[in-house]
């Protein structure tokens, strides 16, 4: 006899579908069918139940992850293409910076998501004056995978309460939306650098060490732009070779202690 799964039937006329003795359920179900058959106590099929969840569960993780990969091979890097900027309210300082625009990003990698069965969603939680966004990366088969960044509310310039709540969600979606998808922004060299000048006698990294470093943000699963942010900068080129050892020996520990579980 063949074994031929249930919904390989629906739709088919009564009279060309097999006899229901032909029809065998596949993977650990024919087992559970067959204890049931066989009168296996409620301790076995609670067992042989716990089998099939993970056997689905297990099949779903290797759908995601080679669906995850096909999409991630046809999504290239995303260009800084916005600028924005704020006064300091203490120093009136101006300070400028380069960003994706989310509405991009997402016109971008959408369709190439939906090709292979991927679709993302953004779940807030609000916490005083501090906002967590999580953004859920899912297959339809179930396989998924979350990133989580958390911010007070941007109150830079002169935004009401209701700005800054929306401004910081839309930074936040943005930078977790990156991270699921393991992106990184793209070496614009035609684009005016808006960042912070080295001063003198700081040495810029060159193109080997930007390389390096963007490799290693992606291995470390982290966000280009907050590596960025905690040396003041707003590209990872403006970084002088001092900022990139340490940014590099930082990444490395986030690495080793991502594959050792901690």
């Amino acid at each position: 006899m063949t074994d031929i799964p249930a919904s390989a039937t629906m739709g088919v006329p009564l009279w060309n579908q097999p006899p229901m003795s032909e029809l065998r359920p596949a993977g650990p179900l024919a087992a559970i069918t067959q204890a049931l058959r066989d009168g296996a106590t409620p301790e076995i099929l609670k067992d042989m139940m716990d089998l099939q969840e993970r056997y689905e569960a297990n099949e779903a993780r290797k759908a995601f992850i080679a669906a995850f990969g096909a999409a991630r091979a046809e999504i290239k890097p995303i260009r800084k293409t916005e600028t924005a900027g704020f006064d300091s309210r203490r120093t009136g300082e101006r300070t400028e910076y380069a960003f994706e625009d989310l509405a991009k990003i997402a016109e971008y990698v959408d369709p190439i998501l939906a090709r292979h069965g991927l679709s993302y969603s953004f779940e807030p939680k609000v916490d005083g004056m501090m906002l967590t966004i999580t953004c859920v990366l899912e297959h339809v088969q179930g396989g998924s995978r979350r990133a989580t960044l958390t911010a007070g509310h941007d109150t830079s310039g002169s935004k009401n309460p209701v700005q800054a709540l929306g401004s910081t969600a839309t930074y936040l979606e943005r930078y977790t939306l990156k991270a699921v998808l393991g992106l990184a922004a793209a070496r614009d060299d035609d684009a005016q650098l808006v960042g912070k000048p080295p001063k003198p006698g700081e040495v810029l990294i060159n193109e080997a060490e930007y390389d390096e470093l963007r490799k290693l943000i992606t291995q470390g699963n982290a966000v280009e732009e907050l590596v960025c942010k905690s040396y003041n900068r707003t590209n990872l080129d403006e970084l002088t070779r001092a900022e990139f050892l340490d940014a590099k020996a930082k990444l490395i520990r986030r690495i080793e202690a991502t594959a050792n579980g901690k």
